[in-house]
């Protein structure tokens, strides 16, 4: 369903020293869950934003992005309006960032099916059947709320039932439950879970969480300053991770047994900083003066796509 090849997004020249994507591959099939996993300023929003033509403001784009086998990057406006209506869907970071506040939720819900012809009527009797089937208790009074009135946790099942308005094909999950609590977070993904079993949808679920992403996951793909740098199956990713940084996202994750978590070393590569070779190499403990030097590709080890020059020399033991 979605084909992205050697996809790569640049900022307008002097404003970085790195593309913001450089050189990004992935599929997702219909019905399929693939994570895309990795530490703030990765890329994994600006890769989800790019799935529905919404680069960044003087970025320049290569490689393809295909859905459907339709190239995104070259839609004209009016084939791109009808690709966000009904193709995909985005459920955003911020709830209340991403709903207008001056509007009704009846208003958020239904807008999309409004621009597709809908008379009002049914519309909101179909958004009525969407906020309850995402766990709000009275729809129809929430319809005639404004977002202020909504916790956060009812303002992102606001932002799902918005999102699934149009029935898209492919919902774009930009980390859900990242501002909710412990509870709240557990429903959301209840919800989406579910949803997607029952209409047969696919999804690429952004988290920073290899654990959620291993549990509701069909495929994780884990990103670095802006690349993919391995690709398992979620089981066996958690399992048996093959790059070093995703190895050290794992073992930066609270435990239950009482093993205490360690970090990732080092900060992240900025847009700022200038890469030459791996741009993992400065906090990777088994870097060596040719990772340095040579770029990774990727690359399949026993199953794994990996982009490690020593992967093939690394045990598989986790600390």
């Amino acid at each position: 369903m979605l084909e992205i090849e050697d996809l790569s997004v640049r900022l307008a020249p002097g404003k970085a020293a790195r593309p913001i994507l450089d050189g990004v591959s992935l599929r997702v099939a219909q019905g399929e869950t693939v994570g895309l996993v990795g530490e703030s300023g990765s890329g994994k929003s600006v890769t989800c934003r790019a799935v529905l033509g919404l680069l960044p403001g003087g970025s320049a784009a290569g490689g393809s992005l295909r859905f459907d086998g339709d190239d995104v990057l070259s839609m004209p406006a009016a084939r791109l309006r009808e690709h966000r209506r009904r193709d995909v869907a985005m459920i955003f970071q911020d709830p209340l960032a991403s709903i207008n506040p001056m509007r009704r939720i009846g208003d958020h819900v239904t807008e999309g099916m409004r621009a597709s012809g809908v008379p009002r009527e049914e519309a909101l009797a179909r958004a009525e059947g969407l906020l309850e089937s995402v766990g709000i208790r009275d729809p129809r009074a929430a319809l005639r709320s404004y977002p202020h009135e909504f916790s956060g946790g009812m303002l992102q099942r606001v932002m799902i039932a918005g999102a699934l308005a149009g029935e898209p094909r492919l919902l774009l999950a930009d980390e859900p439950t990242t501002a909710l609590d412990v509870t709240t977070q557990a429903e959301v993904i209840s919800i989406l879970t579910g949803l997607r079993t029952e209409r047969s949808m696919a999804m690429l679920f952004v988290t920073h969480d290899l654990e959620l992403a291993a549990a509701i996951c069909d495929r994780v793909c884990v990103m670095y300053a802006g690349r993919i740098v391995e690709v398992q199956p979620a089981e066996a990713l958690f399992a048996r991770p093959r790059h070093p940084y995703t190895r050290g996202l794992l073992t930066a994750t609270p435990r239950l047994d009482g093993g205490r978590p360690h970090g990732v070393p080092g900060r992240p590569v900025s847009l700022s900083d200038l890469v030459t070779g791996c741009a993992f190499a400065p906090r990777c403990p088994h870097a060596s003066p040719v990772c340095e030097e040579q770029d990774p590709v990727i690359r399949t080890i026993d199953g794994a796509q990996v982009a490690c020059l020593r992967a093939e020399e690394l045990t598989d033991e986790r600390a």
